[in-house]
């Protein structure tokens, strides 16, 4: 029964995450974002692997451990139990233990594919050899799941988030070390290093075991667990900008006192006002916004220009296609109906999404003065800097009558 009960869970947790993707990621996402950020990392590792870049090599491999090991820190223990489960499985101790013990192998599985998927990754920078990366990765699941079984076991004894976060820091510490010196017992003979994970084996079996038999804390588990389980899904919708956060009846930080950053008076100049202040007030669209420009950023330092440039060129493409929801629902409102015709509305619509495009393209603009020069660029970057905070943050200035 605990086999059954565990596999429904299971798979209602996969599909509430595909669920999640789908209302996330539909085809524009895919294939104004998702796409272009897959081929230009296939293309960038592939170049890491045949003409490392000489700033790959100025870093000692420590620090590429260290950034694998930070990436991937973080898990939580699962065991995909509920608050109503009280009333039926505290009564019934060998289904609790069945349930617990497949939600642990179940993270062992998921921070073994994580694991090794980090080290593919990170195996241009680690200057090590294939048998030694072996030994690596095999020391570096056991060290990761025993990390994850104790900081569940903390989450568990300690109710405050400062106490938790206190006691993690030893465990993240130790962690590293152990992951760190690893690295030097793979370089020792295969009789010697054996010890190792032997060792590290023994550690998780006795987590396991300690966590198979604790009893307390049920209700703490349950939440802890609602929480890990609603990770991926609040990832997904926060960091897409897909989420509208509750209004609340206050007044906004960015241009206050209805302030007007549209010059002119016609009807058509009002509504782009209007509208530009809405789009970048709402902070999902905002977060959006400058996240997607500063990734767009990033091929410039470490890609050919043609490559930066065609990542800048669906960065663009990709914000012009997310303003078009809020454009739609911002012309629904009734004081925009009364506008004129429905062709009138689509074409504001349009001026109204490319002048959204207007701090991207000063962004990639002060990028690129950058590559002629640091000190025009860092001067463009100043300036640009002040002029956005004027126009965001300073107080508006008396009107005209």
């Amino acid at each position: 029964m605990d086999k059954r009960l565990f596999s429904k869970r299971l798979l209602s947790e996969w599909k509430q995450k595909m669920t999640s993707l789908r209302t996330v990621a539909d085809w524009t996402v895919a294939l104004y974002c998702i796409i272009p950020a897959l081929v230009f990392a296939g293309l960038y590792y592939r170049s890491l692997w045949l003409d490392p870049p000489p700033w790959s090599r100025a870093l000692p491999g420590t620090a590429w451990l260290f950034g694998m090991y930070l990436v991937t820190y973080g898990r939580q223990a699962r065991s995909f139990l509920e608050e109503a489960d009280s009333l039926f499985l505290l009564q019934q101790p060998h289904l609790l233990r069945g349930i617990r013990w497949r939600g642990t192998a179940y993270t062992g599985m998921r921070v073994a594919c994580s694991s090794i998927l980090a080290a593919a990754l990170f195996w241009p920078l680690l200057q090590l050899g294939a048998g030694e990366l072996l030994r690596v990765v095999l020391c570096f699941i056991f060290i990761r799941w025993a990390g994850v079984l104790l900081n569940r076991l903390v989450a568990l004894r300690f109710g405050g988030k400062w106490k938790r976060g206190l006691l993690q820091i030893p465990f993240f510490l130790g962690g590293w070390y152990a992951l760190w010196g690893s690295v030097y017992a793979a370089r020792l003979p295969i009789s010697a290093w054996i010890c190792v994970p032997i060792v590290l084996a023994g550690l998780v079996a006795l987590l396991v075991k300690k966590r198979l038999a604790d009893q307390g804390g049920f209700l703490r588990e349950a939440v802890l667990e609602r929480a890990e389980a609603m990770r991926w899904t609040s990832i997904l919708v926060l960091g897409s900008g897909q989420v509208q956060k509750p209004v609340h009846d206050k007044k906004p930080a960015l241009f206050p006192k209805s302030k007007r950053i549209w010059p002119g008076n016609r009807p058509d100049a009002r509504f782009l006002d209007s509208f530009l202040k809405d789009y970048f007030r709402t902070s999902p669209s905002r977060s959006f916004y400058w996240q997607l420009t500063a990734y767009s950023l990033v091929p410039s330092y470490i890609a050919p220009w043609w490559l930066s440039l065609l990542v800048a060129a669906f960065a663009l493409l990709g914000l012009y296609q997310s303003s078009g929801s809020h454009w739609r629902e911002f012309a629904s409102k009734p004081l925009l109906q009364l506008y004129g015709q429905n062709g009138r509305v689509l074409l504001l619509g349009q001026q109204a999404r490319m002048y959204t495009l207007l701090p991207a393209l000063a962004v990639y603009l002060v990028r690129l003065a950058a590559c002629w020069s640091i000190w025009v660029g860092l001067s463009g970057l100043v300036l640009l800097a002040a002029v956005l905070l004027h126009l965001a943050f300073a107080p508006a200035g008396k009107r005209p009558a």
